[in-house]
């Protein structure tokens, strides 16, 4: 279910707009011998969620959103570009195009999570084995960490595409498919409330959900935003096939928190982190 809200942030982005904040094939694996995440210190690494403190509504900032947009305007002309970004702390949101619909590339590993749960609860993610022997848990590590594919088929297939479809519509993200006929699509205001769920734990059980962070703030290939800000703490999942550069994450720096997206066709990585790096100006 959606529900249109008029936001704004201060101390960093100054923002309104209407957003839709939801209620929300098998291959051997590339994933072995990886050191198992031990969820009871995942805490240190991610806080825990307070859903409950609702950020304050205000007014949208068009400086912040120019100067975005200047920036995608200096890129090559055959390039196509959706950004989404949303402050954590004071709610405001920026949306370029974000309703735009792209190719999903590996972002739709985001978006096996809440269908995943629902069909077995956290606690059982390690005592249960998939068709490779490999367990659930070790599974969901490497789908996040190291983008294997040949994992998110075998959660995708025991979890039932056309129910993890059906479930994301239920929640909100009626433009996003996991299933590959037609094909896997999402845009970048459905990633990027999605994060945001994840984040305010609205999504996952708590253990799950520091536990899914944990394996996003380890990501094996460093590029993209993580570039554009190496003093920031970020999990972020990239998404990466044939012209298509997506990158979308939590992005904290001190007390400043927010959700970014950036999905392109021809854009490249160096510049989501150059536009990451703009973001970190202001």
């Amino acid at each position: 279910m959606y529900t249109s809200i008029l936001l704004v942030a201060v101390g960093g982005f100054l923002i309104t707009a209407n957003i839709a904040i939801p209620m929300i094939k098998k291959n051997i694996s590339s994933f072995q011998n990886r050191k198992p995440v031990n969820v009871n210190q995942i805490a240190a690494a991610e806080p825990n969620s307070n859903e409950n403190t609702l950020p304050e509504i205000k007014q949208e900032n068009e400086t912040l959103k120019a100067l975005i947009k200047e920036k995608l305007n200096s890129f090559p002309k055959d390039q196509k570009w959706s950004v989404f970004l949303y402050d954590l702390n004071e709610g405001g949101v920026v949306n370029i195009n974000s309703d735009q619909i792209y190719s999903s590339a590996s972002l739709y590993k985001l978006f096996l999570l809440e269908g995943l749960e629902s069909k077995l609860p956290f606690d059982k993610w390690a005592k249960t084995r998939l068709p490779d022997r490999m367990t659930v848990k070790d599974c969901v590590e490497a789908m996040l960490k190291t983008s294997d594919s040949a994992c998110a088929e075998h959660l995708g297939d025991y979890v039932g595409w056309d129910g993890i479809d059906e479930l994301n519509a239920k929640s909100g993200f009626v433009k996003s498919k996991v299933s590959s006929n037609p094909g896997r699509k999402s845009t970048a205001a459905e990633a990027g409330e999605l994060l945001i769920r994840l984040k305010k734990g609205q999504v996952l059980s708590d253990k799950a959900r520091r536990f899914v962070f944990d394996a996003l703030y380890q990501q094996s290939n460093a590029k993209g935003m993580t570039l554009g800000c190496n003093d920031c703490r970020v999990a972020d999942k990239l998404g990466e096939a044939g012209g298509i550069a997506h990158n979308a994450g939590v992005v904290t720096h001190g007390s400043r928190s927010y959700v970014l997206v950036i999905m392109s066709e021809n854009g490249t990585f160096e510049q989501i982190a150059d536009i990451t790096k703009l973001i970190e100006s202001i």
